[in-house]
């Protein structure tokens, strides 16, 4: 049947309020043109017809990708063959199996609105949920970025040797991992990474690039034989703001001698940020918040501030992102009150990491800001 719903009936029972969703949905669009999952063709009616049932959405492969929607009985949300899961962004979402018996995998591909810039930085996320059934979950998934639309005859992964097969067709691979494996089966998770551009890149396949033998599994049932089967909803693909479009000031007031900082052992909290990113990530203003109302019980404190990058970059760059860094948790605590002349800080970029760098793990956590507390007074730091 043709589809019927309307973009507010889309948004009624969605378990979003509207204007977030509106939001959300508009961030989306910015590169894909259905990042929820909504314009089909038909409502879905039976498995693996992912191809078929979808305007702007395909399969790479010949895995048969499934494809959800509540216009369905068959097909349908949350109750499905595979688990329960309630849509979050819409009314529809995609299913695959990201690691399966004798290396099966399945893909979903789009092409994007248009081509994107050389050198610039970009932004790629999607939201996952492990089904229920699953008796595996995976910590890595990939996404690959190419030229023209993929359509390879194989039902197991999409491996280097048989990407490079395909002529005429620059692409390339990029791998988003994780510490923990994604074992979450209720709530939507957020998969995400940035990249630069390239300059051919047309097309965007998400799914797993591993065999079973390379893929890092975690056995949440036993007895497992089926595999990690994967709900994905809400892909967004989106221009990054570049962190030295603003610049850090020149001779920041707050800044000190690295000599005289307190031992960060002795560090409250730490912040880690995202890559090529000063902007203070939601999960740290909890910690900070509770900060502060220790802070007002002894107002004789005195808050010393370190801001660090990972090695990706010039020294000169991450020196100034490190320094970002450190003055937007500045100006957190300022604009709650915190006198700014009892806070000095100072940058650091990568010359002081604290995991390795040879890891998107390790990277990730020396992308970071420490916060220590002394009674040192602000006049000490001045003399040195």
């Amino acid at each position: 049947m043709d589809r019927k719903s309307t973009l507010g009936k889309k948004l009624i029972g969605s378990g979003v309020p509207a204007f977030i969703l509106l939001s959300q949905m508009a961030f989306g669009q910015e590169y894909i043109p259905d990042p929820s999952f909504e314009d089909y063709r038909t409502c879905p009616v039976r498995l693996g017809n992912f191809d078929a049932d979808l305007l702007h959405w395909s399969a790479p492969t010949l895995g048969s990708t499934d494809y959800f929607h509540d216009c369905s009985t068959a097909m349908g949300t949350p109750e499905n063959f595979n688990g329960s899961q309630r849509v979050n962004f819409g009314k529809g979402y995609a299913g695959m199996y990201l690691f399966a018996p004798d290396d099966y995998r399945e893909y979903i591909q789009t092409q994007l609105s248009r081509q994107l810039e050389k050198g610039q930085r970009y932004r790629i996320s999607f939201n996952i949920s492990l089904a229920e059934s699953s008796d595996y979950a995976i910590r890595e998934f990939g996404i690959c970025l190419s030229e023209k639309a993929l359509m390879l005859p194989v039902k197991k992964e999409l491996s280097k040797m048989q990407l490079h097969k395909v002529r005429d067709n620059a692409h390339r691979l990029i791998e988003i991992a994780s510490p923990d494996f994604y074992k979450e089966t209720r709530d939507w998770v957020s998969v995400q990474t940035s990249f630069i551009a390239t300059g051919f890149e047309n097309f965007l396949v998400v799914g797993n690039f591993r065999n079973n033998k390379q893929t890092q599994t975690y056995q949440t049932k036993k007895g497992a034989k089926k595999g990690a089967y994967y709900y994905v909803d809400m892909v967004s693909l989106t221009r990054e703001q570049k962190a030295k479009e603003r610049e850090p000031d020149e001779n920041p007031p707050g800044e000190i001698n690295a000599d005289i900082l307190p031992d960060v052992s002795n560090a409250l909290t730490g912040i880690l940020f995202e890559f090529d990113s000063d902007a203070l990530p939601e999960s740290a203003k909890a910690g900070l918040d509770s900060l502060m109302n220790s802070l007002r019980k002894d107002r004789t404190q005195y808050l010393w501030i370190r801001g660090h990058t990972d090695d990706l970059g010039s020294a000169a760059y991450n020196l100034r992102l490190s320094i970002l860094r450190c003055e937007t948790v500045v100006k957190y605590m300022v604009d709650r009150g915190w006198p700014k002349e009892q806070i000095s800080w100072k940058g650091f970029g990568g010359s002081r990491p604290t995991s390795e760098n040879t890891t998107e793990d390790g990277r990730s956590r020396n992308r970071r800001v420490e916060l220590v507390l002394s009674h040192l007074a602000n006049e000490a730091a001045k003399g040195n």
